[in-house]
């Protein structure tokens, strides 16, 4: 399994995992910040528009509940 520079100076602070459930990505940091993109970070408006959007605050316990079992069946690449 590949390490991240980040994680070998820090620690494993940092895991990603991979799941086709959901289309769109999303980034959640220490369960408190949710940052969902549009489309690949790799081809991101190659081809058509997308976004990059931070959710607010309020909203982010209930949708780390739904992502939560989606993250717990997914495939962990790094971390």
């Amino acid at each position: 399994m590949p390490t991240l520079k980040n994680n070998t100076q820090f620690g494993d602070v940092l895991e990603v995992r991979k799941s086709n459930a959901p289309h769109d990505r999303f980034s959640f940091v220490d369960r408190y910040v949710c940052w969902l993109i549009g489309q690949s970070v790799k081809g991101a408006a190659k081809a058509k528009p997308t976004y990059l959007v931070r959710l607010p605050t309020d909203v982010v316990p209930a949708k780390l509940e739904n992502y939560e079992e989606i993250w717990d069946g997914a495939n962990r690449l790094i971390g």
